[in-house]
C-alpha cells in the first residue's frame, strides 16, 4: 500500500508533483554530481511515508541515460537530496 508507513510503495509513473520535486532539487544534484543536465525528466517514482515523505525517482537525462534520486520532503515542503546514483540506463532495475 503506497500510503502505509514503513516500506516504499509500488512504482508509479511520474506525476507533475514529482517533476516539480525534480526541478527544485536539480541544482543540488548537478552540484553534487559535477554535471549539467539539459534534460531532467521524471519517469517513475516510489514513495515512503515517514516523518515526511521519501521519494525514489528515476530521472531521464537524455537518450536511454538516467539517474536515480532519493529525495526527502518534509510535511512543510522542504526538500533535501538523500542519495543519488548516476550512470544508470532506463532499463536498469529501479532499486537503491
Amino acid at each position: 500500500m503506497s500510503g502505509m508507513v514503513g516500506g516504499f510503495g509500488e512504482t508509479q509513473p511520474a506525476t507533475p508533483e514529482v517533476q516539480d520535486i525534480c526541478d527544485e532539487i536539480k541544482p543540488t544534484v548537478e552540484r553534487e554530481a559535477g554535471e549539467n543536465y539539459a534534460i531532467f525528466k521524471a519517469i517513475k517514482f516510489k514513495k515512503q511515508l515517514v516523518n515526511g515523505i521519501n521519494y525514489q525517482i528515476q530521472v531521464s537525462t537524455g537518450g536511454d541515460n538516467c539517474i536515480f534520486l532519493k529525495v526527502y520532503k518534509t510535511f512543510g515542503g522542504e526538500l533535501s537530496l538523500s542519495n543519488y546514483q548516476t550512470n544508470k540506463k532506463l532499463d536498469d532495475p529501479f532499486i537503491f
